[in-house]
């Protein structure tokens, strides 16, 4: 390292800190996981929004789980269509 540019030098010393910067940073941004198998055998559980995107997925393991879920949509059809599709990843 002595027979580079003191330019260089900063530049390296920064590249080499700011990676366990970003590492600390994406863990934090995404937040914390829940790892849980319990069963939810007899419990009624209410999803809002569960046609689409989290809502959905959310629906899909709750019923993994035994729970008797409830889907909750804006749109009637498109809450049906959701909870076909459901149905069908299911079996």
């Amino acid at each position: 390292m002595s027979n580079m540019s003191p330019m260089m030098q900063g530049a390296l010393t920064a590249a080499v800190g700011a990676v366990p910067i970003y590492y600390g940073m994406r863990t934090f941004m995404r937040g914390p996981t829940y790892r849980s198998s319990k069963r939810l055998d007899g419990q009624t559980v209410v999803v809002t929004g569960a046609n689409s995107g989290i809502g959905q997925e959310t629906v899909k393991e709750l019923c993994r789980r035994g729970a008797r879920v409830l889907l909750l949509c804006r749109n009637q059809s498109k809450g049906i269509e959701a909870a076909e599709q459901i149905e069908m990843e299911l079996k």
